[in-house]
């Protein structure tokens, strides 16, 4: 009976968790411009699939 419950919060926290994860992830979709270190501007892309572009070197 203990291990059972131990499951049970430990899957609604999981579950919890990652729903909380994808809420705060999109909070940052979309395009932002920036400056590396040397000042020179470029945009990065960040999508909802958790993949990110960039429009200087090879877009990594």
């Amino acid at each position: 009976m203990k291990q059972a419950t131990i499951v049970t919060v430990m899957a609604a926290w999981l579950i919890g968790t990652m729903s909380s994860a994808s809420v705060a992830a999109s909070d940052f979709e979309g395009v932002w411009k920036v400056k590396d270190t040397a000042g020179q501007q470029f945009e990065i892309t960040l999508s909802g699939g958790g993949t990110a572009k960039a429009t200087r070197g090879g877009g990594e």
